[in-house]
């Protein structure tokens, strides 16, 4: 093909998102692109590996919850599978007790839960998505096991390595970064 039609192919492709953000179609595929700020049925029709997958029983899972009680029981099980990932990081734990320095999430988001009670057990799933030198963004998968046609709720957060004693920003080393990666590569549950 040649690279002036795909040029022209491209723009004609971004003008057509920039006059309608929601909707563009690929003139060469005829495949329909949706776009939105947040989505969760996006990510949460996508089936992938995950680095940690924490399968929690049937007494994690309380039907009496109400919808807020709801959210706060996620947001313990987005820091639970948390740690069960950094318990996984023995080159972060080093540099965390080299440095004197703890762990600050911020900018934490779960998206919506299934509403209404559930039965059943609870499988959540964490992975480092993105790794600057400052910090690293975790994503979330929360899915109710027994209720298989209830959408699985996604989330991310912002981790930052802070130094006690000043509370400066730990700049993040490649071995951090390369430790991640492993453990991204060697995932092999499925959520």
């Amino acid at each position: 093909m040649d690279l002036a039609v795909v040029a022209a192919s491209s723009t004609a492709t971004a003008n057509r998102l920039l006059q309608n953000p929601r909707r563009a179609v690929h003139p060469a595929r005829s495949v329909e692109c949706r776009t939105s700020a947040y989505d969760s049925r996006v990510s949460a029709e996508v089936v992938t590996t995950w680095g940690v997958v924490l399968d929690l029983d049937e007494d994690a899972a309380d039907p009496t919850l109400d919808a807020m009680s709801l959210r706060r029981q996620a947001a313990c099980w987005f820091e639970a599978a948390r740690r069960a990932y950094f318990d996984r990081c023995p080159r972060l734990a080093t540099l965390l007790r080299e440095q004197v320095a703890g762990l600050a999430v911020s900018a934490e988001q779960i998206g919506p839960l299934p509403s209404g009670p559930y039965r059943g057990g609870v499988m959540v799933a964490v992975s480092v998505a993105e790794v600057r030198t400052s910090s690293f963004d975790m994503a979330l998968r929360i899915r109710l096991t027994a209720d298989h046609d209830a959408p699985p709720a996604s989330g991310r957060c912002t981790v930052a390595l802070v130094r006690d004693a000043d509370g400066a920003v730990v700049r993040i080393p490649r071995e951090i970064r390369d430790e991640f990666i492993a453990l991204e590569l060697g995932a092999s549950a499925w959520l």
